[in-house]
């Protein structure tokens, strides 16, 4: 926001909340609350719910229909699978699938994992964050911009930990384990389970960079260019003709 206002005409919507792995959830039983406030003079809707309700929300509200949508920055990687357990991911793509944007950006930031518990402060100063990851967020938005979204229309960015100004075209690493190789915690005795909280949650494995996971573990801000309908079309243009009877 901070960089972007003056060069663009924004519109805020955001969760009340910072929120981990909500994925796709929507809160379609018992809905939630919204309202209205302002940050750094440009007006908010927020919403109690998931990003994917804001997104909902910010359809019925706004009913306009977006040059662009970002979603971010979250505070951890979003890579490989992971994408399906990320709230960040699920806002940009349905904002596209609502068809209420041409282009869409899901951000992340791999910081450490003790910011995945990370509790909402509503007077937390921001300024820290101003110069990394902001200011090079907003020079990788405006990159994308300028070179029309590399002829793709929906981008997942993961910055590394530390400020940096190198750009890798990334895939998505095949095992979330080269990544992640931790085990949840499974009390026994309580019937609990729990995710580690430690440094030692994140260990990337491998050193090739075409990886998202490998490029950001590397210093490089990794760009992976995704698709709005999930479909396979390598398989499905082999069988589009085909008919089957069981």
């Amino acid at each position: 926001v901070h960089f972007l206002k003056n060069k663009y005409d924004l519109c805020i919507a955001a969760t009340s909340t910072q929120q981990s792995a909500t994925g796709g959830m929507a809160n379609i039983i018992k809905g939630g609350k919204w309202g209205e406030t302002k940050v750094e003079g440009i007006p908010v809707l927020w919403a109690n719910g998931t990003p994917l309700d804001v997104i909902e929300c910010a359809q019925s509200y706004y009913k306009k229909y977006f040059d662009l949508v970002i979603s971010g920055i979250n505070l951890g990687a979003n890579i490989g699978g992971a994408l399906m357990s990320s709230g960040t991911f699920a806002a940009a793509h349905r904002a596209l699938n609502l068809n209420i944007c041409q282009y869409a950006i899901a951000i992340s930031w791999n910081v450490l994992p003790t910011y995945w518990f990370k509790n909402h402060d509503i007077n937390e100063d921001l300024k820290p964050y101003l110069n990394y990851p902001g200011k090079i967020a907003s020079k990788v938005i405006e990159l994308a911009i300028k070179n029309k979204f590399w002829h793709g229309n929906f981008l997942n960015i993961n910055l590394p930990y530390k400020k940096n100004n190198k750009i890798k075209f990334t895939q998505p690493i095949l095992s979330l384990r080269d990544f992640y190789p931790y085990l949840i915690n499974l009390n026994r005795t309580t019937h609990k389970f729990s995710y580690p909280k430690t440094k030692k949650a994140i260990k990337s494995k491998g050193n090739d960079l075409k990886f998202d996971s490998i490029a950001i573990s590397n210093g490089y801000i990794s760009i992976s260019f995704c698709r709005q309908d999930m479909l396979d079309k390598e398989v499905y243009f082999k069988l589009k003709n085909k008919e089957i009877i069981i």
